[in-house]
């Protein structure tokens, strides 16, 4: 009885070791997965092949393992803007590189910006007497944005193109409220705050249609010029207004119309694209039908590193919503974005941190602590001291910051508009100032100021001081 007890424990204690080793192994892989990078010394001879699966975005998010392991389904391949533009340009004078080929199967969109300084990349390729080859099965806007820069657009026989331009649908919810009998309490500061309208109005205000008016007008005008800049030919005024008698003109087809309109220029499946290719580039041997000579983003990335000589220069990107905390990347974190600025202004490694232009954040605790961090560089730089003075309006906080002899872009900005904005009797100072290090603006002692009072669902609220702030936390929506 004793032996075939010895026995069993030595069973289970193998049996625990066999688990624990396979547990290492699965959790080892997933790391290799995830730190995966591609190798240099596999470029070939053909032509860069770079296949958007995915967004294109100015700051990759973060894949948080766990969170991996709770999909349903696989995440997005996000592609930077920088690494791609980066990789066509440095095709251009690559005489390994013979073509550049996107596809755009599953292209994720990505800013008008973006897809300019993509365009802008490709051009490039074109001047250096390069193809520049793209398909896709059907092309949205910013599809064919990238697609107007290039030598030949390929579109599927079963595809068309879409062009919707910018806009978009907005649910307002005063109807659905009045009849469960629920009443929204807003506070705001202003005049005019479309974001809060779903909840007040059951349509926008004409200020609201008139500023989404002007703003989707200028990015439409600007998307209509970059694309007959680079395809004079193309016919958007038929596709635009009225789709309707431009199919109809060529019988239902979508892709022939796409290619009489000249917004692509030749139709066929994937393996005819891969034969024209495989006739610039070469053919791959041992791919399948259609497969040509290629080396993939990734791959080349890694061939053709940055420079690394001399100092750098610090680039700071501020992605997405600013958020409070340590979100990112792919979202600005208040507290992320400054520790990054901090370390970049303590670093003797880099020559200079860029400032951006006259930005102010939407959340001022975030927007406080990012502007503590860079008032540092500033200073590391030769700017001018500031003093911050806390003030009181309509029951929010807010930080005036004073610049002596220019400095700060971003204190300058909110400082201008604020002082403004504000009566001279909240600026008065009450003996409390402080420097953007000592403390965070959130946590300051404010002193009441005769601003603009708060709204509470379209009525003044009492103007005992912190009265809306309190009300806000409580029972509403702050704006």
């Amino acid at each position: 009885m004793n032996f075939a007890r010895s026995v069993w424990k030595i069973l289970v204690a193998i049996k625990d070791g066999l688990v624990l080793v396979l547990l290492l192994l699965f959790f080892w892989a997933l790391y290799a997965a995830l730190m995966l990078r591609p190798t240099p010394g596999m470029v070939r001879e053909g032509a860069l092949y770079i296949a958007l699966d995915g967004p294109v975005v100015e700051e990759r998010a973060r894949l948080d393992a766990t969170a991996l392991l709770l999909l349903r389904e696989a995440p997005r391949h996000e592609v930077q803007t920088r690494d791609l533009a980066r990789g066509i340009e440095a095709a251009a004078d690559d005489s390994r590189i013979k073509a550049v080929v996107l596809d755009l199967q599953d292209f994720g969109g990505g800013s008008q910006v973006a897809m300019e300084r993509i365009g802008a990349a490709m051009d490039k390729v074109r001047a250096a007497k390069k193809p520049v080859l793209v398909r896709s099965m059907l092309y949205t806007d910013d599809a064919v944005l990238l697609a107007a820069h290039s030598t030949e657009a390929w579109v599927d026989p079963v595809g068309g193109v879409a062009v919707t331009g910018p806009g978009g649908t907005q649910l307002y919810y005063k109807a659905l409220l009045d009849k469960l009998q629920v009443r929204a309490h807003v506070f705001k500061v202003g005049t005019y705050k479309s974001a809060v309208e779903p909840f007040l109005r059951t349509e926008a205000s004409p200020e609201a249609k008139e500023n989404l008016t002007g703003l989707l007008g200028a990015l439409w005008a600007n998307w209509q010029a970059d694309v007959k800049k680079a395809r004079p030919r193309v016919d958007l005024d038929g596709v635009t207004r009225d789709p309707a008698a431009w199919l109809a003109a060529s019988g239902g087809d979508a892709a022939q119309a796409a290619v009489k309109a000249g917004l692509v220029d030749r139709v066929g499946d994937k393996v005819a694209f891969g034969k024209r290719v495989a006739e610039i580039v070469g053919a791959d041997p041992t791919g399948s039908e259609g497969a040509f000579r290629a080396t993939k983003l990734g791959a080349y990335l890694a061939d053709r590193p940055e420079p690394s000589s001399g100092k750098a220069i610090a680039v700071v990107t501020v992605a997405g919503d600013i958020v409070d905390g340590d979100a990112g990347p792919g979202v600005a974190g208040g507290d992320r974005i400054a520790d990054l600025i901090d370390q970049a202004a303590a670093s003797d490694k880099y020559a200079a941190l860029p400032r951006p232009g006259r930005q102010v954040s939407r959340k001022v605790g975030a927007g406080c602590r990012q502007h503590r961090a860079r008032a540092r560089v500033g200073r590391r730089h030769g700017a001018a001291d500031r003093a911050c003075r806390p003030v009181r309006r309509g029951g929010r906080g807010a930080r005036l910051c004073r610049e002596k002899g220019g400095g700060d872009d971003m204190a300058s900005g909110l400082a201008g508009r604020q002082r403004r904005s504000v009566p001279e009797r909240a600026r008065t100072d009450d003996g409390h100032q402080c420097r953007p290090e000592r403390e965070p603006c959130r946590r300051a002692r404010y002193r009441r100021a005769g601003g603009a009072p708060a709204v509470a669902a379209g009525r003044p609220a009492r103007s005992r001081p912190g009265t809306a702030d309190r009300r806000g936390r409580r029972a509403g929506l702050l704006s």
